[in-house]
């Protein structure tokens, strides 16, 4: 198998889920960023919902020094939370930019 820049983290359906637009299931409503209880739907349906980009998995949080935080892995970041990584650093990255060049952008700039 290739390696593919682009591919999405791997499904772990034992992780924590947010929703990343508004959702309705199981006579819930999840808005946007919020924790998607998922004891609501089925493994498949879950492993669909994250495909679809309807829900994505929230980050792993590693211990580091606690004198030193941790700069976010930018490789572990989707496209749009790139996007406002650069921007805050005064990047402001084309609409039509490739995930190749927008990590080129993220190269030397402070963390």
């Amino acid at each position: 198998m290739a390696f593919n820049p682009r591919a999405r983290e791997q499904f772990d359906r034992e992780r924590d889920f947010l929703a990343v637009r508004p959702i309705a299931t199981g006579g819930k409503t999840f808005g946007a960023g919020e924790p998607f209880d998922k004891e609501l739907v089925s493994v498949r349906r879950l492993r669909q919902m994250y495909e679809q980009r309807t829900l994505r998995m929230v980050p792993i949080v590693v211990e580091g020094s606690p004198d030193k935080p941790r700069a976010p892995s930018l490789s572990n970041l989707n496209d749009r939370d790139l996007r406002a990584w650069l921007e805050k650093r005064g990047v402001i990255p084309r609409r039509s930019a490739t995930r190749q060049k927008l990590l080129e952008l993220a190269v030397g700039l402070p963390a």
